[in-house]
């Protein structure tokens, strides 16, 4: 290679990047490790193997093997270390690979453009059997209009307009693909490249270029970034600027969990990220087993999906024992639960409204399983709110003051048995309509239960037998 004043003609473009006399991110003078991830200049780095080898155990490794061998002669005073993003043998991903001092890796960047842009060759389809393509015979003009053409020649005229439209629609069709391939394998590189920019960012503690407006933007980079990070052994560097580039959108981020959960919880822990966990498992523990969601439950790892069923487990036993004690909800009347007998009929009227009450929940229930939504029991907020979201006297009224006879049905104390009713109820499901979430549920289409809570120790990246304390 050669040199001209601060000037180094990178070997695989021949384009110049002012390096001799930098020191600062992305080119250190003082670097000995090249990295070149395309042929743009813009995506060239000379960084410290020192840093590298603290950083990480990728790099540890693979920078422990000899940078020369014996009477090659070296392009680059410092320049120890030369790695090129390509392909990798067993993985269609490119990675970093380290390639020779000498010859300039002209090769493995041109085979590199191709995995980039090359797209599969798309032909026609064969013409259908039976169709002839022979060619229409020729009108003498003026006789068109005038003569009438044969059936068979009418046929084969329709039959070639017909080959002709299915030729162009494959041909357009085939461009289009050719196209669309070829522009998402762009986006493909750029994001690539943008997370390589950041892994190195984050390894000389400096803040990664991820989104500050978007987290949906922010999470894509994100994902890419941790698996970079696991590829080249570095998550311990980058796990800290991912959480604090994420938990600085507060409130957005808890929305945009809420829209699919698993996939947070994915990326919670690597960055071994608490609140964010906590805030995803939630979500997954309401609705289990229903997942109503994008990202399969198949890519959750086994010890987080087992801590989310035996949560799940957890708020169904919860569910049943409200459930029967709100079945057991009654009103005492001279120490003794409202009770009818053939003999004594004044407590028909308290009787009537728990038993207005229990048939009012076994129907909600019911509603629930019929329309396969158990997982969805709204009924346990409205009795939390109590008041008239759920039984108004105006209705509780209506539906009793037809029944009265002689010694009952007066209703005198419909109002206080109907508080009394509600009043129980709403204390009976304090637990259960607790919401864990760092999101507020009221005002969402949040229904199902959000009561459980994550203990510090149940986190998956947490290797302790004691479970630890309560995250609010």
């Amino acid at each position: 290679m050669k040199r001209i004043g601060s000037q180094i003609d990178l070997p695989y473009t021949g384009k110049r990047a002012c390096a001799g006399n930098r020191d600062s991110f992305p080119i250190y003078s003082k670097g000995t490790v090249e990295v070149i991830l395309s042929e743009d200049p813009a995506h060239y780095y000379r960084l410290h193997k020192g840093l590298l080898e603290r950083s990480s155990v990728w790099f540890t490794e693979s920078l422990s093997q000899p940078f020369v061998e014996a009477g090659q002669i070296l392009y680059s005073e410092r320049v120890r270390y030369r790695y090129i993003l390509c392909a990798g043998k067993e993985s269609d991903e490119p990675l970093l690979t380290r390639v020779s001092l000498v010859d300039p890796p002209i090769a493995e960047l041109i085979k590199l453009e191709e995995a980039f842009t090359t797209t599969p060759v798309l032909t026609p389809s064969p013409p259908v059997e039976g169709l002839t393509s022979s060619k229409l015979t020729t009108v003498t003009p003026g006789t068109v209009g005038t003569t009438k053409r044969p059936d068979s020649e009418c046929s084969v005229i329709i039959i070639e307009s017909v080959e002709i439209a299915s030729r162009d629609i494959v041909r357009r069709n085939a461009i289009e693909i050719e196209a669309e391939i070829k522009a998402r394998a762009e986006r493909a590189q750029q994001c690539r490249l943008e997370a390589y920019n950041n892994l190195f960012l984050a390894l000389y503690n400096h803040e990664p270029q991820i989104a500050t407006t978007s987290v949906r933007i922010a999470l894509g980079q994100c994902e890419v970034l941790v698996r970079l990070a696991e590829i080249y052994g570095c998550l311990g560097v980058v796990r800290a600027h991912i959480c604090a580039i994420l938990h600085q959108y507060r409130d957005h981020l808890f929305k945009a969990i809420a829209k699919d959960p698993p996939r947070w919880l994915l990326i919670s822990i690597p960055i071994q990220s608490g609140p964010i966990f906590a805030e995803a498992a939630i979500h997954c523990i309401g609705c289990w087993p229903q997942w109503p969601w994008k990202t399969s439950w198949g890519f959750i790892p086994s010890r987080a999906l087992a801590l989310i069923k035996s949560k799940a487990f957890e708020l169904f036993r919860l569910r049943a024992d409200t459930e029967r004690n709100l079945f057991l909800n009654t009103i005492r009347l001279d120490a003794r639960s409202a009770r009818l007998t053939e003999d004594d009929n004044h407590q028909f009227d308290t009787w009537m409204v728990v038993a207005v009450f229990r048939d009012w929940l076994a129907g909600v229930i019911q509603e629930c399983r019929e329309a396969d939504e158990e997982h969805l029991p709204t009924y346990y907020r409205e009795m939390k709110k109590a008041g008239d979201a759920y039984l108004p006297l105006h209705t509780v009224e209506s539906m009793l003051f037809n029944f009265s006879g002689p010694g009952f049905g007066r209703w005198d104390c419909l109002a206080e048995d109907l508080r009394l009713v509600k009043k129980f109820a709403e204390d009976e499901v304090e637990v259960i309509t607790q919401n864990n979430l760092t999101l507020k549920v009221e005002g969402t289409k949040i229904s199902y239960l959000t009561c459980s809570k994550i203990l510090e120790g149940e986190y998956p990246w947490v290797e302790t037998e004691d479970p630890g304390v309560e995250i609010e």
